[in-house]
């Protein structure tokens, strides 16, 4: 007889939303408006910071999947913005976290930055969005950077979605659907670990746990398959951006 996998091994966050990009929508936005509602506990509200990058970053990618669409007409938040106001400030957080572990000229951080802030500052869309997607992978190989690679990551996939949105060249649909799900995936993450601690918080009080999600997204019904072979986009409703 099969061993089944012992449940709280399985990130039900991922395996709820897998093929449905609009439940996955649904359910990190009620995650991150009741975490935001209780910030005045500093646990929660260090949850929320965890949370709010990577949640947002979904937002803006699912409204530049859902434009390519068709069927949501907006404005989109131009590659310009994102590369000469959000990448410096972005920049210097990564830079923070990874010398707070490599020191700045130490063998890894200079493996890591070989050419300091130069290539994301500098050089075309393309040089520079593939700088951030390089510094993303190269970051995977340090455990003690994996909170800051997601960062990272949910930086890469906003950019990349915001200029194939702008470009609408054949074929990036797809290529919109693979960033979103891999995003999808990067929340989940998160969500998994937001559960770990909450189940920490409130280990004597577990029916407090259940009021951070909607319980409704994340238990199956029926055969247990979630999944929209063409998931229908809806418009999002993201939260206020946080200062």
């Amino acid at each position: 007889m099969a061993t089944r996998q012992w449940i709280f091994l399985s990130n039900t966050f991922l395996v709820n939303t897998e093929g449905s990009f609009k439940k996955a929508l649904s359910l990190f936005t009620d995650t991150h408006a009741k975490l935001r509602n209780e910030q005045a506990d500093p646990d929660i509200a260090a949850m929320f910071a965890e949370l709010d990058p990577v949640f947002q970053a979904y937002v803006s990618i699912y409204t530049n999947w859902e434009m390519m669409q068709g069927t949501y007409k907006g404005k989109t938040a131009g590659i310009e913005e994102i590369l000469f106001e959000k990448m410096p400030a972005n920049l210097r957080l990564w830079e923070g976290a990874i010398r707070a572990v490599f020191p700045e000229d130490s063998p890894t951080e200079i493996e890591i930055f070989p050419n300091k802030r130069s290539p994301f500052l500098n050089g075309t869309y393309e040089q520079r969005i593939i700088t951030v997607g390089a510094l993303a992978d190269k970051l995977t190989e340090y455990a003690a950077l994996s909170a800051t690679q997601l960062l990272v990551a949910s930086f890469y996939n906003t950019l990349e979605s915001t200029r194939l949105r702008q470009q609408e060249k054949e074929g990036d649909v797809k290529r919109l659907s693979t960033l979103l799900e891999n995003q999808r995936i990067i929340v989940c993450q998160v969500m998994y670990g937001i559960l770990g601690l909450l189940m920490h918080k409130y280990q004597t009080d577990t029916e407090d746990i259940a009021r951070f999600f909607d319980l409704s997204l994340i238990r199956q019904t029926g055969n247990g398959n979630n999944n929209d072979e063409e998931p229908q986009p809806e418009e999002p409703q993201p939260d206020e951006p946080t200062p």
